[in-house]
């Protein structure tokens, strides 16, 4: 629910990630994002890296924030 709050706050001029994978491995969650996204959307990435943090003192969870390394190219 907390992620679902940030990726949907309406008071940041943002712009919705045309792709966002969640990959999960039980308590570890990794949020992958498209290539140079957050370079358009950086308080989303300060929220995020502040909900990492958060994510840090709940034991045995984790919360990593990813960028796709190159674009995405259309078939």
């Amino acid at each position: 629910l907390r992620l679902g709050v940030l990726l949907n706050n309406q008071r940041q001029a943002t712009t919705t990630p045309p792709t966002l994978t969640l990959i999960t491995d039980d308590s570890h969650w990794t949020l992958r994002f498209p290539h140079d996204w957050f370079s358009q959307n950086a308080l989303v990435l300060l929220d995020l890296e502040k909900e990492q943090e958060y994510w840090e003192g709940v034991a045995g969870w984790r919360l990593k924030i990813e960028e796709e390394s190159t674009p995405e190219i259309a078939a």
